[in-house]
């Protein structure tokens, strides 16, 4: 017969999950013109303490009700700072991002070769017709 794990248990898997996750401090920005473009109110995310609260809360409420992260999506990645450890914690066969500005499309389609960058403005898109054509609908 199935015996449920305890509360404690559960709690203790969890925190080792989030334990495995890492990340590391935001490297610089390109130097030049990348800079923040204020017409698109945009900040670019460099604390890595900040980077791993983010990834740690995430992968704690994806999983909070299966074992598995099956799709990523995120909405404005900038630089990348928070991409970079999506990649890192996930790989980029589930990631795929939405970005407006297409500076940082171009840079994320360098450093991450084989992720999905989509170049659109996130209230624009059509997230059914999205999951529809990834087979999540």
């Amino acid at each position: 017969s199935y015996v449920a794990p305890s509360v404690t248990a559960l709690m203790d898997q969890q925190q080792k999950k989030d334990e495995s996750l890492t990340a590391e401090a935001t490297p610089t920005l390109p130097s030049g013109s990348y800079k923040p473009k204020q017409s698109l109110g945009q900040n670019f995310l460099r604390d890595g303490n900040t980077v791993l609260k983010i990834l740690k809360a995430f992968h704690r409420d994806a999983t909070r009700h299966r074992t598995t992260v099956d799709r990523v999506v995120e909405l404005g990645p900038g630089a990348g700072a928070l991409t970079d450890q999506l990649v890192k914690n996930y790989g980029t066969e589930i990631l795929q991002c939405i970005e407006i500005d297409q500076r940082s499309v171009e840079l994320l389609n360098q450093k991450h070769p084989g992720l999905a960058v989509q170049h659109a403005d996130v209230l624009q898109v059509n997230y059914p017709e999205m999951a529809q054509q990834e087979g999540q609908a």
